[in-house]
């Protein structure tokens, strides 16, 4: 074991000094237990390489302030815990940018669809109204996209509120048929057999 010791501190030395055949035989004595190690946190066997690879290659980088009296071994584990716990924060990072991503995509486009389905509706209501009778139309327009009470829209138009009360009724049925039939006829292309 102290031989060992003995062995792996020269080839330390001469690892800090530049030596190519020291840092393969160093790279081969640690290499596998290093892997395990790594695999251990990202779970994943080509994430864990990448690691690994990166962990030596910052092991050659930084090879001058190799302490070949010290825990070579400590040191090499600190560098890939810190890479792996590099790779842990920024992929948390990152499904966070994309949930924020995918969550925003979502409600831009639910505000699309809601937006295209109201314009669309909007559209079909106009179509609705401009075929309603006169009178029928004048009223929805007082009451509905001006605001006025049905009293009001009686003695603008000097007719009774009950009869204000009836053209609403006829009219809001017949944009509510006008509008389920346009709604089925876009879904199907096709007429129902009949109205509701």
């Amino acid at each position: 074991m102290e031989r060992h010791l003995h062995d792996l501190n020269i080839q330390l030395a001469r690892l800090k000094n530049g030596d190519r055949d020291s840092f393969r035989v160093v790279y081969n004595l640690h290499v596998d237990a290093l892997y395990s190690f790594v695999l251990r946190f990202v779970k994943s066997p080509p994430l864990a390489d990448d690691i690994v690879q990166e962990s030596f290659i910052r092991i050659w980088v930084n090879r001058e302030s190799i302490d070949p009296s010290g825990s070579f071994k400590g040191y090499l584990y600190k560098i890939a815990r810190n890479l792996v716990l590099n790779l842990l924060a920024r992929t948390r990072h990152e499904n966070n940018i994309l949930t924020e991503v995918l969550i925003s995509s979502a409600k831009l486009s639910n505000r699309t669809e809601e937006e295209v389905y109201f314009n669309e509706t909007s559209q079909v209501l106009k179509e609705g109204i401009s075929k309603l009778p006169p009178q029928q139309k004048k009223v929805i327009e007082l009451c509905k996209y001006q605001g006025l009470t049905y009293d009001q829209v009686a003695d603008e138009l000097q007719i009774s509120s009950n009869t204000i009360n009836a053209h609403m009724v006829s009219a809001l049925r017949f944009l509510k048929r006008y509008l389920l039939l346009h709604e089925y006829t876009k879904r199907t292309d096709t007429l129902p057999r009949k109205l509701v």
